[in-house]
């Protein structure tokens, strides 16, 4: 655990000197140790993916029965379903997307939750795609080099204008998730994106997310699973 403790203050070290809200992260040290168990999943734990910080956040600000729509699904998914939360999942790994399955099966408690496999397709969207290009459709993981993202990005289109209380972006394309994604908020609502420390996922937004938005947090953090920090950021909507 020394070792553990070590790195944990080391990154928070270094990371304060971009987000200066990571000094506070330390009441996170044993959450965070906690979740380090190699043999077990997300859906063991039942929390997101993302920085304990947002997850804070989320707890205490998204209220129950919110319509929540999710790019990623597991650990986030459990952790929306007990808010009580309607619950719509995409998914491109089917055996991942099989794995949510049979845990609601098991346990019986997926009455609130959608779930859509939704795998890549073959084919680029534009010869020599550019990650940041949201039309493009495009993942940089090796395995999917030559396809698209389209069809997965564009699942949120299937629901009117203002429906979700939060969506969340933690899977593929993330840049064209977040093009679908912000009509789809309700005035209020949260958007979640994770890993906002690749600056190419915003790229494309900046004159939305200044206009339309409220950045409430932006923060590197610990993180369930992994042994190093990240940033995740969450944007609310204008309007109420």
């Amino acid at each position: 655990m020394l070792g553990k403790f070590i790195l944990f203050n080391k990154q928070i070290k270094e990371h304060k000197k971009f987000t200066p809200e990571t000094k506070y992260s330390r009441r996170f040290f044993f959450p965070w140790l906690n979740t380090l168990d190699a043999s077990k999943t997300s859906l063991d734990y039942g929390l997101p993916w993302f920085t304990f910080q947002a997850i804070e956040y989320i707890k205490n600000q998204l209220p129950s029965n919110a319509k929540v729509f999710e790019y990623g699904g597991g650990g986030s998914t459990l952790f929306f379903m007990e808010k009580n939360c309607d619950v719509f999942t995409v998914e491109h790994n089917s055996e991942w997307f099989k794995n949510i399955q049979t845990f609601f099966e098991k346990n019986k408690t997926g009455k609130k939750w959608k779930g859509f496999l939704i795998t890549a397709e073959e084919g680029l969207i534009q010869k020599d795609p550019k990650k940041e290009e949201p039309s493009h459709y495009f993942s940089t993981e090796k395995e999917f080099g030559n396809m698209n993202f389209k069809k997965y990005a564009s699942k949120i289109d299937e629901f009117q204008d203002e429906f979700f209380d939060l969506v969340l972006i933690d899977g593929r394309t993330r840049p064209s998730c977040m093009a679908h994604s912000i009509s789809k908020l309700k005035k209020g609502g949260l958007l979640v994106l994770d890993n906002t420390e690749r600056a190419y996922y915003t790229e494309a937004f900046t004159t939305v997310l200044s206009e339309k938005f409220q950045k409430v947090v932006d923060v590197f953090g610990p993180v369930p699973y992994t042994m190093w920090f990240h940033k995740t950021t969450i944007w609310k909507k204008n309007g109420l």
